[in-house]
């Protein structure tokens, strides 16, 4: 019996894991698809950003974690020679046309590149893993997202992730502009002469809709002549704030998140964040169910 536990080769006692990424510590992801380079960084508090194709932009972090879990369970289905009297350009692996490498700053700690499909396997791939020379076949379809637009790795949302605490102002302009106010009793009010009561389920509502407002493409990333998108003098604006005090003493009001709308089309909109110089594409229903009036 304890013969038999003993492996008749090398293969069946080694990780049935394409990547080791359990036990690596990391920071960075590169991501090469033919002539596309694409960097995702991690910073200190989790949150990722795409550095390459430059100017750096919002990462998805939740989707990036969620891939990085889906890559841990990257299975290796055979394993070739470990010799490396291989020809590579029969697997097509002398110029692989994707690589995918995990680093620590400037220090690359993993790679692997991907080849031709083997004969009768349509689902597996040659992968090789530079720093050790090995070449092994895995599995095709966990390659999908390198196939991919950086936009697919983009933050979508077009307000960041915020809480009740986070603001107690909301600004609207546009064919009747009104500000509302949160009050000390979590009511919130117009800020007009009758402080009009608001609502809460429909402000409740307003804001859920307003937060949860995502792109559908990205128009263009950099701009320098709004009025083409209608965003110079935006149809619709919204507006997030905090009440605060500066270092003189004085009240102030701290942006938290905002949106503005421009040219609007049969089924889409453009629109831009407060922050960034992007335009990107929202659905027109996403807008249409936006409060314009204080009614």
């Amino acid at each position: 019996r304890f013969l038999n536990l003993l492996p008749v080769n090398s293969a069946l006692w080694r990780s049935p894991y394409l990547l080791d990424l359990a036990n690596t510590d990391f920071d960075r992801i590169q991501i090469r698809n033919n002539n596309s380079v694409i960097v995702l960084e991690n910073s200190p508090a989790n949150r990722w950003r795409i550095i390459q194709p430059p100017p750096p932009k919002r990462a998805d972090s939740e989707r990036i974690g969620q891939l990085v879990e889906y890559w841990k369970q990257w299975l290796v289905t055979g394993f070739t020679s470990d010799k490396n009297d291989t020809p590579l350009d029969a697997l097509g692996l002398d110029k692989p046309r994707f690589e995918l490498s995990f680093a620590k700053g400037t220090n690359q700690l993993l790679s692997v590149q991907f080849g031709n499909t083997p004969a009768n396997m349509t689902n597996a791939v040659f992968a090789r893993l530079p720093m050790s020379g090995n070449i092994v076949v895995a599995e095709a379809h966990r390659m999908a997202p390198l196939r991919r637009h950086y936009w697919a790795f983009c933050d979508h949302r077009l307000i960041d992730p915020v809480t009740d605490a986070d603001f107690d102002i909301v600004d609207v302009h546009g064919p009747e502009n009104f500000r509302l106010h949160r009050r000390t009793n979590q009511l919130w009010r117009a800020d007009n002469k009758q402080e009009t009561p608001i609502d809460p389920a429909l402000m409740y509502n307003f804001l859920e809709l307003l937060k949860g407002t995502e792109a559908v493409e990205l128009a263009k990333e950099v701009v320098t002549d709004y009025a083409e998108y209608g965003l110079d003098n935006p149809s619709h604006s919204y507006r997030l704030y905090r009440a605060a005090t500066n270092a003189a003493g004085q009240a102030t009001n701290v942006p938290v998140g905002g949106v503005d709308f421009g040219k609007s089309g049969i089924d889409r909109t453009f629109a831009r964040r407060h922050d960034e110089n992007a335009v990107y594409v929202v659905p027109r229903a996403r807008l249409e169910l936006l409060p314009k009036a204080l009614y």
